[in-house]
């Protein structure tokens, strides 16, 4: 799971029962960035263990972001997509995990720039948040 989906699952929580808007949002953020560092040392363990079993070395390279991208795809080996071989997978899923890392951090970036200066957004069905009424900057940063 992405950063912003723990982000989003937890603010989702915090809105049913919590007044303090601010709280929800910033708090949602921090619980988020938790989550997501605790997952991301769980699957280093486990990337390290089947490192270790296969004989690598560099296992550290497990939990270092990005980085680990490339040792799945050392450990998974020649892969085939479309009937072609590709010896180096774990190159290409680290370059599609850095894009869409970035991505994030830009959506996330836009997200709170909208709550610092706007205030808190109204949430649609799915929960997904959204503000009305802006022009200018703001206006391009929200669609």
């Amino acid at each position: 799971m992405e950063l912003y989906t723990f982000q989003r699952l937890v603010f989702n929580f915090l809105r049913l029962g919590v007044k303090n808007v601010d709280a929800i949002f910033i708090g949602s953020a921090a619980i988020g960035v938790a989550l997501w560092i605790g997952m991301f040392i769980l699957q280093g363990f486990g990337l390290f263990a089947m490192a270790k079993k296969q004989g690598l070395e560099k296992r550290w390279m497990a939990f270092v972001p990005f980085v680990n991208i490339l040792y799945m795809g050392k450990i998974a080996g020649e892969c085939k997509i479309f009937g072609q071989k590709i010896k180096n997978i774990g190159v290409f899923a680290m370059i599609a995990q850095i894009i869409a890392t970035l991505v994030t951090v830009a959506f996330l970036a836009a997200e709170m720039y909208l709550y610092l200066k706007v205030g808190m957004p109204q949430v649609d069905a799915m929960g997904m948040p959204y503000w009305t009424g802006l022009t200018g900057f703001d206006g391009v940063v929200s669609s």
